[in-house]
């Protein structure tokens, strides 16, 4: 959509809602103005949607960053799993295990919070 046929569209958008503002009465008249500034900001979005597409095409968009989840939400798969790992280090090799298990599971957070701040 061009420039200038947005333009056109918003003004032809903006007499429909003054005259159904008319037409509707005083009661109205918030919806009516909700309505049109509705579609003014959907056309800034597609606008602005556009020539950010248009920059990222010339200048070679950058790789999506990966989703950022929550640290607690990482770290609870892995303290999740130690929990029976560390049940069974203890049944078979007592303390000796449960030290392994547990150099694993900080080894394995350090990895992750690295990861993370990088």
């Amino acid at each position: 959509m061009s420039d200038n046929l947005a333009e056109r569209d918003t003004e032809t958008d903006l007499k429909a809602a003054i005259a159904a503002r008319r037409d509707l009465g005083p009661d109205t008249e918030d919806h009516v103005v909700e309505s049109f500034l509705a579609r003014v900001e959907q056309r800034i979005d597609l606008r602005v949607d556009r020539r950010l597409a248009e920059t990222r095409a010339k200048e070679g968009a950058p790789p999506r960053q990966r989703k950022q989840e929550k640290l607690e939400d990482v770290l609870a798969v892995p303290l999740g799993i130690s929990i029976p790992v560390f049940a069974i280090a203890a049944i078979f090799a007592r303390t000796t295990g449960i030290l392994i298990v547990m150099a694993g599971v900080v080894i394995i957070i350090t990895l992750i919070c690295i990861d993370r701040w990088r």
